[in-house]
């Protein structure tokens, strides 16, 4: 079987067997859990390139029932995922092993060596390098903010090593001040990892609302240097100069990708609306009470590049500018949305009209001149459709 690349195959997520009901093919491997349990990962649908894979795993005596196997990073051919062996405790850690799943000609499947104990699967990214290795690292903060603690597997030598890595570099301030609201930007907090390659092995460590803690992880003294993202103006000058409230992780609005050693980096401006929603139903009662209904009316993606990766907020360089409402959907590509619920036309009676603007959409996800969403056709559904679309200002295409 030739060598698979991401452009072969969208890996879409991880399913596990118990027993013996895996469909073995071309890219099936086995190893053994460190149980001595046979365990097995293939991948769906090899030889239908650029359709949605999955990574299915089997392995008798697990449960993989409440707790499936879960990729943690993927790079061309290498698959780096987490099995939980044994039950689920109710207080200590969770005793996961990780394996490496390679495809290319001959599929191999290996089992690593336990982690460090303050290892953080969340946080680890995967480097190819040489002719056939590969390096797993994550990056661990501590109680110094100039200190981190960095886990390195090497297959080279077959074992995990800790090294304490300063940041020399330390991301610039902010060109303006930031209010209560958007403190967060104040620290930073681990929601991507990407991988950028070259000599050193460079990775970046990203907090999409603050910015990047990049390392070359095959140095033999690895050091820190930050590098600022495009920050989320809209969120931050609005409700009169006092901002929106930011918190948490900024995955649903923002995302980056490396294309060719070159920072690709996407955020999704959103304009919601409210409308007033009776709750009194068939109610008697004289009063109701009414509560504000979120609608989207309107979303613009932003995009930007950085080839230089240093700490000036003047290497980020504006790509495209596309508004929901000024896009031009083609005719064939409508025809599917109407039909899928994700648009309503305008003769629908009472039901409101459903434009492109007015879908609720996150999750974005950038490769190549690709932008992935997941939309929700309103507020309330709990069914996503998914549109994967190549966008350009004004126009949509598939």
């Amino acid at each position: 079987m030739a060598r698979i690349s991401p452009s072969d195959c969208v890996l879409l997520h991880a399913n596990g067997f118990p027993g013996t009901l895996l469909h073995r093919n071309a890219t099936t491997a086995m190893s053994f859990t460190s149980r001595g349990c046979c365990i097995d990962a293939t991948l769906s649908c090899p030889e239908r390139s650029l359709l949605p894979t999955i990574l299915f795993v089997e392995c008798s005596g697990v449960d993989f029932v409440n707790e499936p196997p879960r990729i943690i990073r993927a790079a061309e051919d290498t698959v780096l995922f987490r099995v939980l062996v044994g039950p689920r405790p109710d207080v200590s850690r969770c005793k996961y092993e990780y394996y490496i799943y390679r495809v290319g000609d001959e599929p191999t499947l290996q089992l690593l060596p336990p982690p460090p104990d303050t290892f953080i699967a969340e946080d680890a990214g995967l480097l190819l390098h040489g002719d056939n290795d590969f390096m797993v690292a994550s990056l661990v903060s501590t109680d110094k903010f100039d200190l981190h603690e960095l886990h390195r597997f090497d297959s080279r030598t077959g074992a995990w090593s800790q090294v304490v890595v300063r940041l020399v570099v330390p991301q610039v301030s902010f060109p303006f001040r930031i209010t209560r609201n958007s403190s967060r930007l104040g620290y930073h907090l681990t929601s991507a990892v990407i991988t950028i390659g070259g000599e050193g092995g460079r990775m970046g460590w990203v907090d999409l609302w603050r910015g990047i803690l990049i390392c070359d992880v095959l140095d033999s003294e690895p050091e820190l240097r930050g590098v600022p993202l495009p920050l989320p103006m809209d969120l931050l000058t609005c409700n009169n100069g006092l901002g929106e409230e930011i918190g948490g992780y900024a995955n649903p609005i923002r995302g980056i990708a490396v294309v060719d050693q070159c920072l690709r980096f996407v955020h999704l401006e959103a304009t919601v609306s409210r409308t007033t929603t009776d709750s009194s139903g068939d109610s008697d009662e004289e009063t109701t009470a009414t509560f504000p209904d979120p609608v989207m009316s309107d979303w613009v993606i932003h995009t930007w590049s950085n080839s230089k990766m240093t700490a000036s907020w003047e290497d980020w360089v504006v790509d495209c500018k596309a508004t929901a409402s000024h896009t031009t959907i083609p005719s064939k590509v409508k025809s599917k949305m109407l039909n899928s619920g994700l648009l309503s036309p305008e003769d629908q009676g009472a039901n409101p009209v459903r434009a492109l603007g007015n879908l609720w959409v996150s999750t974005q996800l950038l490769a190549l001149m690709m932008v992935s969403l997941t939309c929700w056709p309103d507020s309330n559904s709990r069914t996503p459709r998914h549109s994967s679309s190549l966008l350009t200002p004004g126009r949509m295409l598939c």
